[in-house]
């Protein structure tokens, strides 16, 4: 190669670097920012996701000796700022126990309705909200409507303690035969002793 051609591809290199040269160090500038974003962004989830454990397990605590009011206020919190995540849906079922405890029957159905509402019965927490609102609807001597909560379709380890339920609700509606079908559906379903109660309801049935 001679002087002229290697001035002429120097010449070239120059050129180009003068057209392009500015696009290259963006390109590399945004690499760069990409990479140190996508760290900050992975500290960042990280750094949520141990708050938001954090403020869960507040409520972890409350309930395991603390007062309803201690556990309300927890709950919210967790409710509040993390809505729509599993540690939200969790503190619900917490916060409606503490509502029944302090015998807010109501507060409590209204949570517990709206995991119903948004959570579906396959799911556990959909599945065990709808449990312990039709508790609360009977506690509420309303059983039309914990029979229209049990019947949501419920399945596995979960049917038993539904029919269970609908067992109570038909006996509260003075159907002692569909009360007695009900609880040994739910025998039938469970192993002895999962549900302690279940046997003493037969046996005061035992004359249907």
């Amino acid at each position: 190669m001679d002087l002229r051609d290697e001035d002429e591809q120097i010449a070239a290199i120059k050129q180009w670097w003068d057209e392009n040269g500015k696009y290259v160090i963006g390109a590399v500038g945004l690499a760069v920012a990409g990479t140190f974003g996508w760290d900050f962004y992975q500290e960042q989830q990280i750094a949520a996701g141990a708050e938001r454990s954090n403020a869960y397990q507040n409520v972890l605590v409350a309930a395991n000796g603390g007062t309803p009011a201690e556990v309300l206020d927890a709950a919210g919190l967790v409710q509040q700022n993390y809505a729509d995540t599993e540690y939200a849906r969790l503190a619900t079922l917490f916060a409606a126990k503490a509502l029944v405890e302090t015998n807010d029957l109501e507060g409590a159905a209204v949570q517990l309705q709206g995991l119903a509402d948004s959570v579906a019965v396959t799911d556990p927490v959909g599945a065990e909200a709808r449990l312990r609102l039709a508790a609360v609807q009977l506690s509420q001597n309303d059983s039309a409507a914990a029979l229209a909560t049990l019947a949501a379709g419920f399945t596995g380890a979960y049917e038993g303690r539904a029919l269970e339920l609908r067992g109570d609700a038909l006996l509260s509606d003075g159907d002692r035969a569909g009360a007695k079908a009900a609880y040994e559906q739910a025998q039938a379903l469970t192993q002895a002793g999962e549900l302690p109660l279940l046997q003493l309801k037969l046996d005061d049935l035992a004359d249907v």
